[in-house]
């Protein structure tokens, strides 16, 4: 988030539910237009809970301005992303990147999913016209956001899936067991034994993720 090219008046909300609060060390001093919001929602989060529409809605009331972008904390993100969203929603009411592209971590395997009618959460940005559509979404279910979003109707405002590869889903990490699909190593995903395809994806990023591999045959605990 450091790395980030976007330039002008920029809110970072920080939703952080676990009982011991995380450090965000990505505000940058230089941008005098930057504001930090942290949010901490109780009671914090436990193991097996899915708190990921409550504390989406905890962040709705503090949002200040129009445009609205998803960031995960355990994805890479490439410095041009918030550029390339904000862009993309001058023109449209949500703007998502696709393919999904996920990579288990530990198991150095990859996994490209073609979406033609919608983004993962964690690629994609609403104006704020959308919000009371994904306040019901949430306070309906914690399932399938980014689904139940993309298929709300927007009248004569656009939706737009762009194809920039500014996001990989990083799974397999340390932390909360994800639920999605892209966490479940097995089925039709590819081996990616020399890290050529992550390269390919992020570059020198890479060397922040090898502690994290382990080799074929082996396992953690």
């Amino acid at each position: 988030m450091e790395r980030q090219t976007f330039r002008g008046p920029l809110q970072w909300i920080v939703v952080d539910d676990g009982e011991k609060p995380t450090r965000t060390p990505f505000l940058r001093e230089s941008q005098s237009e930057t504001v930090l919001t942290i949010v901490r929602p109780k009671p914090f989060w436990k193991t097996g809970q899915n708190t990921l529409a409550r504390n989406i809605l905890e962040a709705l009331p503090n949002v200040l301005f129009e445009k609205i972008i998803f960031v995960e904390d355990d994805d890479w993100y490439s410095c041009e992303y918030l550029k390339t969203m904000s862009e993309g929603l001058d023109t449209a009411s949500m703007v998502g990147e696709t393919p999904s592209r996920y990579y288990h971590v530990p198991s150095k395997k990859f996994r490209i999913m073609e979406q033609d009618r919608r983004a993962s959460l964690c690629q994609t940005g609403i104006r704020g016209g959308i919000l009371p559509e994904l306040e019901r979404i949430c306070v309906e279910s914690s399932n399938y956001i980014d689904v139940r979003l993309w298929e709300v109707p927007v009248g004569l405002q656009t939706k737009r899936l762009i194809s920039t590869h500014h996001v990989v889903g990083m799974k397999g990490l340390p932390g909360r067991e994800g639920i999605g699909i892209g966490h479940n190593p097995n089925g039709p995903w590819t081996v990616d034994p020399a890290l050529r395809i992550l390269r390919e994806w992020i570059r020198e990023d890479v060397e922040f993720y090898q502690e994290y591999m382990y080799e074929p045959g082996t396992t953690t605990v």
